[in-house]
């Protein structure tokens, strides 16, 4: 049997330390290179923005990452269970008969976080921001018409501390991103 310079490295290094993972064991022959843990969260996440249906047990994931599938899987639920990541469906509201998309923006005359906390526990108010500028709340309003959107609106100006609403309709969706991977420049 004829061993070539890999084989014998890795021989080597087993009769020293037995109980080597194989990530270990392929850095320290020189099959791959050392893994940051920031590194490979990065390209698990990457891999899932990209396609949110891979299964992460399975051999796929693992291979685009450079892991063992249980490596994948385990990574993959730290992810999860520490909160950095969540599984979830994009919606496209159109489709749900909530076809009418508002934007707008709220200027506060008191608190933020009471008024906040009251538009985020409307339904048809699907995202709101705190910001800094203009408006102390920007948001979305998904409706299933213009006359719940209005209402919604009128609703929102009747609410106490809320000083002006500005709104505007969306009429197409152009992009939507919900990855965090910065764009090159």
């Amino acid at each position: 049997m004829d061993l070539d310079h890999t084989d014998l490295a890795v021989v080597r290094e087993l009769q020293t330390d037995g109980r080597l993972t194989y990530e270990t064991l392929a850095q320290r022959v020189g099959l791959s290179r050392p893994a940051t843990r920031a590194r490979v969260q990065r390209l698990i996440l990457d891999e899932l923005e990209r396609d949110g249906r891979l299964p992460f047990a399975e051999l796929e994931l693992a291979e685009r990452v450079g892991l063992s599938p249980g490596a994948a899987r385990a990574r993959t639920l730290r992810l999860l269970d520490g909160g950095v990541a969540k599984v979830l469906a994009l919606v496209r509201p159109e489709l749900l008969g909530l076809g009418f998309l508002c934007g707008f923006a709220v200027r506060l005359d008191g608190e933020r976080d009471p008024v906040a906390r009251h538009l985020a526990a409307w339904d048809r108010v699907s995202f709101l921001s705190a910001c800094v500028g203009r408006a102390e709340l920007v948001g979305t309003i998904s409706a299933e018409s213009l006359a719940a959107v209005r209402e919604t609106l009128e609703d929102m100006r009747a609410c106490t501390g809320v000083r002006a609403v500005e709104s505007w309709i969306h009429l197409e969706l152009i992009k939507e991103r919900c990855d965090l991977t910065p764009n090159p420049s």
